[in-house]
């Protein structure tokens, strides 16, 4: 994932950057892409303009992380109970970020190898499970990374057919396009060749641990500050992100690392976890950051 250097209150720290970039560790498409980028002056962010000439809705990245990350250095004393409230109220009216790869955004744009200052207008199209087709502004940065196009969408859900998108403050069920792809966790069988269930990642972030029941996979929050080092996000069978306070939880974390497995020549930043619990063990597979 990139990051962005940023002085908040005094301090240095290092943020994942809304919008695009080579956060995605791999390259479904079997895309051809190029690692330079052209910074551009942005285009217009007010609106965009459909083909049926009305404006289009605006899909604006979630700032979630960038609220607790302030509610903390405000607050010190802060607990992560507290925090994960704070974050699912805001996963509730904003969603949370999961990037998504697809440079067919960036084609159909114009924009590929083009890198904007400011988030500016993607037009985008999504249908919804009544088959109306809709136009939305999608606010990014823009350009063709090492791994390919990694939009950030603010989502409430994410499933293999359908996705809830977060648009102008209220949450819309549309119909996934084939197009766009997402990093998955696979839990898998000891031959490793049969997947028991998925998960969708919302960006580059191994997993952190597992339910004792193995419906529910953690990640850290993917912050480098040691105030969120109690706090993770959950995603279940549903795909509905959420944050959760560490300390309260019965997660297996105790894991070790897969030297040996049969490699996928479609992805180098393939690898394993086994998650060993007191009476159970789960494997999981995954995709390592893209460098």
């Amino acid at each position: 994932m990139k990051k962005l250097q940023i002085l908040l209150f005094g301090t240095s720290f290092l943020l994942p950057m809304a919008g695009v970039g080579c956060g995605l560790s791999k390259n479904p498409a079997g895309v051809s892409v190029s690692p330079s980028a052209t910074p551009v002056s942005p285009r217009s962010a007010s609106t965009v303009t459909p083909t049926d000439g009305k404006p289009g809705k605006r899909i604006v990245p979630s700032t979630v992380l960038e609220i607790l990350l302030e509610a903390k250095k405000q607050n010190a004393a802060i607990t992560p109970n507290e925090l994960a409230d704070l974050g699912n109220r805001e996963i509730a009216r904003q969603g949370f970020n999961f990037q998504v790869n697809s440079c067919a955004i960036a084609e159909s744009n114009r924009v590929m190898g083009k890198y904007f200052e400011e988030p500016a207008p993607f037009s985008v199209e999504f249908m919804d499970r009544q088959g109306h087709r809709t136009t939305y502004a999608l606010m990014a940065r823009g350009f063709d990374a090492f791994c390919g196009c990694a939009f950030d969408l603010p989502l409430r859900s994410i499933a293999h057919d359908k996705m809830t998108i977060v648009s102008d403050g209220s949450p819309i069920e549309v119909v996934r396009p084939k197009d766009y792809f997402l990093d998955e966790i696979e839990l898998v069988d000891a031959s490793l060749n049969r997947t028991i269930r998925k998960w969708y990642n919302h960006n580059d972030q191994p997993p952190l641990g597992i339910s004792e029941d193995g419906k529910r996979v953690y990640y850290h929050t993917g912050y480098d500050d040691p105030g969120f080092a109690e706090l993770a996000l959950e995603v279940g069978e549903a795909g509905i992100p959420r944050f959760v306070s560490l300390p309260q939880l019965d997660i297996i974390t105790n894991k070790v690392t897969f030297d040996n497995f049969p490699k996928d020549p479609n992805n180098s930043y393939l690898g394993y976890f086994r998650f060993k619990g007191k009476n159970t063990s789960y494997i999981l597979k995954f995709s390592y950051p893209c460098t």
